[in-house]
């Protein structure tokens, strides 16, 4: 239906964001060229942090770990009142190594969502990735 909905407005920037989702979510690389598409045909819109998200929770996906911490702190920057990216960003600095930034990230996702829990995060990080949360101590105090 999305790649329909495409093929019939191929200027349509939610149908072709969403379908880069729907294809990152199948593990097809090439959903992150659609997300970005969807996203440079409407710059200003409001699904943007969101979208962002979504987009660099696909790049971690992939391995390309550089671009969903770019793609990740853009969003935090697109809307001060969703912590989705800021949970995304936690988790592309824990790949990245870098603890500090990771909780600098987790805890502004907690200032924009106080009871954020690991329930929560886990909807958005894999086993492994829990893990290396729960190492590098992002997940203290949290509520499961």
């Amino acid at each position: 239906m999305l790649r329909r909905a495409v093929e019939l407005d191929p200027s349509n920037a939610q149908a072709t964001a969403a379908l880069g989702a729907a294809m990152i979510r199948q593990g097809d690389v090439q959903g992150i060229d659609f997300m970005l598409r969807g996203m440079k045909i409407s710059p200003r819109d409001n699904r943007r942090s969101a979208w962002g998200a979504l987009l660099a929770r696909g790049m971690l996906n992939f391995g390309q770990i550089d671009n969903a911490i770019r793609t990740a702190s853009d969003a935090c920057r697109c809307d001060d009142r969703i912590f989705l990216p800021r949970v995304v960003l936690a988790i592309a600095h824990i790949h990245d190594g870098n603890i500090p930034r990771a909780v600098d990230a987790l805890s502004d996702a907690r200032r924009i969502r106080p009871t954020l829990g690991q329930r929560e995060i886990a909807c958005f990080a894999s086993r492994a990735e829990m893990a290396l949360l729960q190492k590098g101590g992002l997940l203290a105090g949290l509520p499961t």
